[in-house]
């Protein structure tokens, strides 16, 4: 376990579907569903350390700027359960390896733009336990079939 703590607690590693997949044992199996592919509040029961939290914390915020372009601060600090909006601002700035963010600290609104990075995508490779995620390999094809069809229509 002590690895894959290492692994959760390390600030550079943001990705950890591979451990999931060759992972046997249940409970790394379960903690590592959650940062390959979970939220803060799929983590409810679990004890994490300060550095785990912060990692899963930032995590979430990726997972909200994979479904919105503008982030109200308010919705960050709620999802990601961070203390203050200056925390928010914090956490934006150090994800600008996911993506390009314009912080609006007046209307207290962030803008998502380019993206160069994006969480781990399940394609129901192993069940889950808890997890239930929002965009799958199956919903990414779907969403690019419209897209085609769309663009075929025209």
């Amino acid at each position: 376990m002590d690895l894959i703590i290492q692994k959760l607690e390390d600030p550079s590693v943001f990705h950890y579907k591979d451990l999931w997949l060759r992972e046997t044992d249940n409970a790394r199996l379960l903690i590592l569903e959650i940062f390959a592919f979970g939220v803060v509040k799929d983590s409810k029961g679990i004890k994490l350390s300060p550095k785990m939290r912060q990692k899963l914390q930032k995590l979430t915020i990726v997972t909200l700027s994979e479904g919105y372009r503008e982030l109200t601060y308010e919705l960050i600090q709620s999802e990601a359960q961070l203390d203050s909006f200056l925390q928010v601002e914090l956490y934006l700035i150090q994800l600008r390896h996911f993506f390009e963010v314009k912080l609006d600290p007046v209307r207290k609104v962030a803008h998502i733009g380019h993206f160069h990075d994006c969480r781990d995508v399940y394609n129901n490779e192993k069940p889950l336990q808890v997890v239930k995620p929002r965009i799958t390999g199956s919903t990414l094809r779907d969403s690019l079939a419209q897209w085609r069809n769309s663009i075929n229509n025209k």
